[in-house]
């Protein structure tokens, strides 16, 4: 279907992957599994989040292992004039909202013990001036690549002066179905309708950060994604959202941009890993923690690229060779909620 090439494409654009370096086997001994705590905490001005769990790992090599969860006892937050929020481990909160300014500061008892976040004020976060996009031919790609025509697409606006600030971007396309499921053997390949508005979700799966270092008071223009030049659909929706981090946050993820490029995937964890920068154990602050007590205010901008109106030089867009028909005389299929496809209308959608 159309939409598994837009999100292959995508994918494979954001997606750095690294080599692994092989090494003689001879006098090689099988490291023993390690157990981490991984405590991951995201407050914002929309929602509030906290996720406990039990991470087993083998230092010095890429193998995961499944292990029972983390017994979080005790999850919450308080601010500056002591107000107390309490969460629960993996549910989103929308009810809280992190006011920019203020002070936070996680406590958490888990697995018997006690851990505890320093405390992070949320920074002011910038406006996005614009999302904009330039199309462009990438010629050291082939011309079936999807690609080698498209649009790079990048963020603009002003660094406030003055201050040492951090930022994160993301991004999230959404694309309106009209097959929910697709019928086994059926030669073509045909498709049963959806029972409702559906969208598929692409979410950004790379990692773009960057301090303000070299643009203190200065306009900026980052690089977010590049969009395959596609139909259909015709027009092209994303989502693009910058944060302003903490210090803490920025190093934390400088380090899983590093290694996730060199050794694979946001779960490897080889020994040179920076564990969590801001939550330690309270009886034993050397006790390695994975993951980060996120702290952070946002701006949104959504934008449509046009497919045929922002069509350069009368050059068309590919279209795949391979469509989904429909399969006649068919119930139709649910649209069903997960990670990857929602019925809820996205944001500042226009039909």
């Amino acid at each position: 279907m159309k939409k598994h090439w837009i999100r292959n494409a995508l994918f494979l654009g954001a997606l750095v992957t690294g080599i692994r370096c092989q090494y003689p086997a001879d006098g090689y001994t099988q490291p023993d599994k390690k157990t981490f705590l991984v405590i991951n905490g995201e407050l914002t001005g929309s929602y509030g989040k906290v996720t406990v769990e039990n991470s087993v790992q083998e230092i010095g090599s890429y193998n995961n292992y499944a292990t029972p969860p983390a017994v979080a006892s005790v999850i919450y937050v308080t601010d500056s004039k002591g107000q107390k929020f309490t969460f629960k481990s993996g549910v989103k909160d929308s009810s809280f909202h992190a006011v920019t300014g203020e002070t936070y500061q996680l406590f958490v008892q888990a697995n018997g013990k006690m851990y505890q976040s320093t405390p992070e004020k949320v920074p002011v976060c910038p406006d996005i001036d614009s999302v904009a996009f330039r199309f462009n031919v990438n010629s050291d790609l082939v011309a079936a690549n999807p690609l080698r025509n498209g649009f790079d697409v990048s963020a603009r606006g002003k660094d406030d002066p003055g201050t040492e600030n951090f930022y994160q971007w993301d991004w999230i396309h959404y694309i309106k179905v009209l097959y929910c499921a697709t019928v086994k053997g059926s030669n073509p390949p045909q498709g049963l309708y959806c029972d409702g508005n559906c969208w598929d979700i692409t979410k950004n799966p790379s990692i773009i950060v960057s301090s303000d270092a070299l643009i203190n008071g200065k306009n900026f223009d980052i690089p977010i994604v590049r969009v395959p030049f596609l139909e259909p659909p015709n027009r092209y929706y994303l989502r693009v959202e910058q944060r302003a981090i903490t210090k803490n946050t920025f190093i934390y993820f400088e380090s899983l941009k590093t290694q996730t490029q060199s050794n694979g995937t946001l779960f490897d964890v080889p020994s040179q890993t920076v564990f969590n920068p801001n939550v330690h154990s309270v009886s034993d602050p050397t006790e390695a923690v994975l993951g980060v007590f996120n702290v952070f205010a946002s701006k949104v901008k959504i934008i449509y690229i046009d497919m045929t109106v922002d069509e350069p030089g009368g050059m068309r867009t590919i279209i795949p060779e391979t469509l989904l028909q429909p399969f006649p005389l068919a119930p139709n299929a649910p649209c069903v909620e997960g990670p990857g496809r929602t019925k809820i209308k996205p944001e500042g959608w226009v039909d």
